[in-house]
């Protein structure tokens, strides 16, 4: 897992956040289907695709913590 991520962004930031999103939420991110959209898009950089998937990752997140 964490070799995909080192190879979607180069920024360290981003690298850590994708990380901790998968560690916590149990998916990994680069492979899951609900993000694969964003991850084969080519018109995207690398660090385009994980601001995009940090974000996504959130929204979910809040949004479970609402209907609970």
């Amino acid at each position: 897992m964490w070799h995909r991520i080192v190879t979607l962004t180069d920024h360290g930031l981003y690298q850590r956040g994708l990380l901790a999103i998968c560690l916590q939420s149990g998916i990994d991110v680069t492979t899951d289907p609900n993000f694969e959209y964003i991850v084969r898009q080519p018109a995207l950089s690398g660090n385009t695709k994980a601001r995009h998937i940090i974000l996504m990752a959130i929204a979910f997140q809040r949004r479970l913590e609402t209907t609970e």
